[in-house]
This record gives structure tokens, sequence and C-alpha cells, in this order.
């Protein structure tokens, strides 16, 4: 069981009635959703570009990049945006829930999830299980593709 120290602050979301939480070392803000500008030949995941305080910010679909299937835009449908040092972009959530904290010593990571670029391993916290994502290196990569 995860305790609550402050040895890491984490943001936590929804997508598909999943939690999921991430680092927010390189997490520059949260929007309300907005239909992004289709970019015609863009990698499967990317929803288009949106302009976002007159910067091009690449979007991704958190479904889509996690394999999951469409759901329809509503009023809780955020797009937190990340800036780190290989590119900025956005992720489309379901809904933000709030922020954690929890050491990543307690993150239990498993041979399997480690396959994945995406998912870093699970945390039980406050009596739920989310899923631990690290959106940095698969973005990047695609973005830079």
């Amino acid at each position: 069981m995860a305790e609550n120290n402050s040895d890491g602050q984490w943001l936590s979301f929804i997508i598909a009635d999943e939690c999921y939480v991430h680092d927010v070392t390189y997490i520059k803000s949260i929007v309300l959703y907005d239909v992004p500008q289709e970019v015609p030949g863009a990698i499967d995941g990317m929803e288009g570009i949106l302009n976002v305080r007159g910067e091009a910010i690449s979007i991704f679909s958190g479904r889509r990049v996690l394999g999951i299937p469409a759901g329809e835009p509503n009023d809780q449908w955020r797009i937190i945006l990340f800036d780190y040092p290989g590119g900025s972009f956005g992720i489309i959530v379901d809904a933000v829930d709030s922020l954690v904290n929890f050491s990543e010593r307690d993150i239990d990571r498993n041979s399997q999830q480690s396959e994945s670029e995406l998912i870093q391993g699970t945390i039980h916290f406050d009596q739920r299980l989310m899923i631990v994502l690290d959106c940095g290196k698969a973005c990047v990569r695609w973005l830079n593709e």
C-alpha cells in the first residue's frame, strides 16, 4: 500500500473509466477540450494540431494511444499539455481527477507492463488502482518520426 508522502506529485485522470496518473514534472497546463485541426497523413493516435496561446501543439487521443475505442466528446474532456525536452504535445483525456502524492518507489512494475513505453506500472493509492503512465518517450518519438 502506498504511503501518502510528498516524494512525488502526480496528476490523476480518467480514460474510459480507468484511472491513470502521470508525474507532474512535464505537465505544462490543462485546457478545456477543443477539436484539433486535422493533419493529413498524421500518425495513428494523433488527432491533429491545436493553437494554444499562439503555439501550435500536436494533440494525441489518450484512448487511441492506449488502444481503447474512441468516445464521444463531452464537457468533462480535457487536454493535458506536456512540455518535454524533445517536444511539446497534448493528450486528450475523459476527465481530470486530482493531484496525488506518492513515492515512485511505491509503483509496482512488473515485466509485462515494462514492455510498454507508456505504461510504467500500477499504484494502489487511496483504495484505488491507478495505472502509471509516462507519455514522454512515445509521444516525443512519434512527433519526431
